[in-house]
């Protein structure tokens, strides 16, 4: 079995073209044998001239894919890749129209769908992993990110109005429609403001593992 990890770097910034050119993706895989050293192969993202990729926050592998969230907002989007760099698909549009986003905050794979946030609008828009088009939007509470699992969600909570259930915690559960369940990890103090990674939730070997930097303690949650 291997563990990849994927990094972003950028190159050659000026112009479309060189802007473009200069984004690769690093694989990192490591085997789970008595070896040490990590298997290194890089990818060379071929975005069309259409797009610019820059303001990359998140990167997210979805089978034999890649997902790269931009958060730009001239460009945001999700941007699919398969391994050998080729350009599939962008997952909707940045827009006020059915099925498009202000912003692109968040991506996740949450069982056959693509769920983006939006965070501008409060939505979190899905769309089909196997054909990319429109599927529907759900309104979602104050949280910048979440784990999904089979019949619940584990959500970051952002909320700083001490009137709103559950605001005392850093995570919430809720049903799979976004509605608060329970709340977990009461906050070390309350504040609409973040440092640190955009994502820190992340799902290993099933289990979802997330942190708060104010508290320096991890939450595990698993099924």
């Amino acid at each position: 079995m291997k563990n990849l990890i994927y990094i972003i770097t950028l190159a050659c910034l000026v112009g479309c073209r060189s802007y473009n050119e200069g984004l690769k993706t690093l694989i990192f895989e490591k085997e789970t044998s008595n070896s040490v050293e990590p298997h290194i192969s890089h990818i060379l993202l071929n975005v069309p001239e259409k797009y610019i990729i820059g303001d990359i926050s998140q990167i997210y592998e979805m089978g034999d894919k890649i997902i790269v969230l931009q958060s730009d907002t001239r460009h945001c989007g999700a941007y699919i890749f398969n391994k050998s760099g080729q350009f599939v698909a962008k997952v909707g549009n940045c827009g006020r129209a059915n099925g498009e986003y202000l912003s692109a905050d968040f991506v996740t794979i949450d069982g056959d769908k693509i769920v983006i946030f939006d965070q501008s609008r409060g939505y979190a828009l899905r769309y089909s992993s196997v054909d990319y088009s429109f599927i529907d939007r759900q309104k979602i509470f104050n949280t910048i990110f979440y784990a999904p699992f089979d019949d619940y969600n584990i959500c970051d909570n952002s909320e700083t109005d001490a009137s709103k259930p559950f605001s005392e915690y850093q995570y919430v559960m809720t049903d799979k429609e976004f509605n608060p369940i329970k709340g977990y990890v009461e906050k070390f103090f309350i504040s609409g403001y973040s440092s640190g990674p955009n994502v820190p939730m992340y799902t290993i070997d099933g289990e979802v593992r997330a942190y708060a930097l104010e508290e320096r303690q991890i939450a595990d949650f698993d099924s």
